[in-house]
């Protein structure tokens, strides 16, 4: 399946043996596999994207039974919204308490660095 929101997940657990074997060499788990830091997968749960929750027997791709069979945990992303061919959906609205938006802008101009100014910068690299 391609898609630019898909990343095949059956071979996870050998690309990151692999990615283990290249860090760190070569370390065996009890069953004699490479040991990873491998732990947790994580997919869309919602009204229309369910694919990876639906076993295969039922018409799902099976992703978190595979995961559990795997020994990883599931986390489920966008629980409220949902990404289709038709578009982008959501599935619940927030009414923000009043003063919400002054406190954001607050907060982003505090969390936002001063940029040097031109002349900053060329004193600097003199």
């Amino acid at each position: 399946a391609s898609h630019p929101h898909f990343v095949p997940f059956d071979t996870m657990i050998s690309l990151a043996q692999a990615a283990s074997k290249e860090v760190n060499g070569a370390i065996s788990n009890d069953l004699g596999q490479q040991h990873h830091s491998f732990q947790a997968i994580q997919m869309p749960g919602n009204l229309l994207e369910r694919e990876g929750l639906t076993p295969i027997y039922a018409g799902g791709n099976g992703c978190a039974e595979w995961a559990c069979k795997n020994g990883l945990q599931v986390i489920i992303n966008r629980p409220l919204s949902a990404f289709t061919e038709e578009g982008t959906w959501r599935f619940a609205e927030v009414e923000f308490p009043s003063g919400y938006s002054n406190a954001r802008e607050a907060l982003i101009q505090r969390l936002t660095p001063e940029l040097p100014t031109e002349a900053e910068r060329s004193a600097l690299s003199e």
